[in-house]
């Protein structure tokens, strides 16, 4: 096998670890929103407590976090 095509065959292997990459991360940032849902009705239902909100406050850092490494990710194959 020539160099080219060892040179094909590892972009493909990094273009399809990427892709699986930020499939992954988008799924993940899905299944945090709708925790987030979750969290805001528990919210609302438990009276609407500064308390209670916390936690909300501590997963939309994570969210925001994840948010900014996937667009990263796309902008910048």
């Amino acid at each position: 096998m020539n160099q080219h095509c060892r040179d094909n065959q590892m972009a493909l292997c990094y273009a399809g670890g990427r892709t699986a990459t930020i499939q992954m991360m988008a799924n993940s940032l899905e299944r945090l929103t709708r925790k987030r849902t979750d969290l805001v009705q528990a919210w609302r239902d438990a009276g609407k407590t500064d308390e209670a909100w916390s936690p909300i406050d501590e997963l939309d850092k994570v969210i925001d976090s994840q948010e900014k490494i996937l667009l990263e990710l796309e902008a910048n194959p």
